[in-house]
């Protein structure tokens, strides 16, 4: 198939980075078909409760960094000129009461640190940039409680939804590293919400 065919057709252009998360979006959205362009695209359908269809594009970048990550988003806008851009993945964060592992978080506002200066002997420094996601982000993320109230959401997270549990955790003492303040957070967050852990501490469920 030739982009020029589909391009202003796709509706999400996910971009993935790692290979298992590649799989792991390729499983759920299994390839109709493959197309060349700058890149090669896996292209698939996702059918709605309601009946309509939507066309998906997955690619993966072929390393790490924000860098490719960029080229990745040019080339698919160029190519296929696709609604929505996704970036998906591992992410990672410090611990906190908010989300854990597991957890789908959605991101309203993008932090650029590829402006870095380093000093010797001193820690590095970052000119941070970045700002809010396009408006049509935000305007989506504002009202997701709305549409979670309403239902439109009923049964995404079950575990025949989602198909793999919980994982479970039990580190071991030297997998933390960390001063006492900072090893006590992430046991007071991995605490509350995973039972594996506070099984591992003798903790009630």
């Amino acid at each position: 198939m030739k982009t020029t065919t589909i391009k202003g057709t796709i509706d999400f252009a996910i971009i993935t980075i790692r290979d298992d998360e590649y799989r792991a979006v390729l499983q759920r959205l299994p390839t109709a078909e493959f197309f060349d362009a700058e890149r090669r695209y896996s292209l698939s359908q996702v059918t709605l409760p309601s009946g309509e269809t939507r066309s998906v594009v997955v690619v993966r970048t072929s390393e790490q960094g924000e860098g490719e990550a960029q080229n990745a988003a040019r080339d698919l806008i160029e190519d296929l000129d696709p609604d929505w851009l996704v970036l998906t993945g591992i992410a990672g964060a410090v611990p906190s009461m908010d989300f854990t592992l597991g957890d789908v978080v959605l991101a309203n506002r993008l932090y650029d640190f590829t402006i870095e200066a380093r000093r010797e002997d001193l820690p590095p420094e970052y000119s941070i940039a970045g700002g809010p996601m396009h408006k049509a982000t935000e305007n989506l993320l504002t009202v997701l409680s709305a549409h979670e109230l309403h239902g439109d959401f009923d049964g995404w997270n079950h575990a025949d939804r989602i198909t793999m549990a919980q994982p479970p955790v039990s580190p071991k003492e030297k997998d933390f590293y960390g001063d006492e303040k900072w090893m006590a957070k992430i046991e007071e967050s991995l605490s509350y919400y995973l039972s594996s852990y506070r099984r591992k501490l003798g903790m009630k469920e």
